[in-house]
């Protein structure tokens, strides 16, 4: 596989971290705004109804949203984005280079050094972003040459990749409910 085939698969990859980081900070915004509603709605009702006590209900909840916050915070989802993002667009300029070199079989050595001082600078993307960028170009000839197949190995790795998001999603979403529905 050439050198440029390789940039092209990891700037495709890091778009996709990027992408999913910059949905991940939404995400993050939303959960915390939505925990606190729920915990805004909860003592509104307890102050409503004198036969309900939501105290221990409110106190798990202001304990839960304080967790999830620190943790959502430390993650830096935005600062990560951003350095894969400029990450990303440093790797297309040499990509650029790079494919005029190897068209006229000139030496790459000098881009290959400074691709690879781009991605010690920057966290690398995950398997799943792989997958993404895998599933995206399956059906293009021209990648069929330098990539393996996409297998039903990868369709499940591909899938499964999708669910586990969708599956956190729905669990955060859940669990002032389940709390709610415990106490």
């Amino acid at each position: 596989m050439s050198l440029s085939d390789r940039m092209w698969k990891t700037r495709k990859a890091r778009i996709n971290t990027s992408d999913r980081l910059k949905d991940n900070d939404l995400l993050s915004q939303i959960f915390l705004t939505y925990y606190s509603l729920f915990i805004i709605i909860i003592t509104i009702i307890d102050i409503q109804d004198d036969n309900l006590n939501f105290e221990v209900l409110t106190l798990v909840l202001s304990i839960l949203i304080l967790v999830v916050a620190t943790f959502m915070f430390s993650m830096d989802f935005k600062g990560r984005y951003l350095r894969l993002q400029s990450s990303y667009i440093k790797i297309y300029k040499i990509y650029r280079e790079t494919l005029k070199k190897e068209e006229n079989d000139e030496d790459t050595s000098e881009q290959e050094k400074r691709y690879h001082d781009i991605l010690e600078c920057t966290e690398n993307h995950n398997t799943c972003d792989y997958m993404q960028v895998m599933y995206e170009v399956r059906n293009n000839e021209e990648y069929k040459k330098v990539n393996p197949p996409f297998t039903f190995l990868s369709w499940t790795s591909f899938l499964f990749c999708k669910i586990k998001k969708i599956f956190y999603i729905v669990v955060f979403f859940s669990i002032p409910f389940a709390i709610l529905y415990i106490v």
